[in-house]
């Protein structure tokens, strides 16, 4: 996992997702991103690759 703070408002990970092994995994992962939205009291948005939103609520998330 790749960590880049790119600004107060926002924190980006890079994931590859072929190393998520199992759903045991993923489920680590998903923990992980909750915990860190709960800390941060914000979204956590999931884009893939090329850019198409996967996951969160657009309308709650800071500009």
């Amino acid at each position: 996992m790749i960590f880049d703070a790119l600004s107060v408002a926002e924190v980006d990970f890079d994931v590859d997702i072929c190393q998520l092994r199992g759903q045991e995994r993923v489920d680590v992962l998903c923990g992980f991103l909750g915990a860190v939205g709960r800390r941060l009291r914000g979204p956590v948005v999931l884009v893939s690759e090329g850019g198409t939103r996967i996951g969160g609520d657009r309308s709650s998330a800071s500009t």
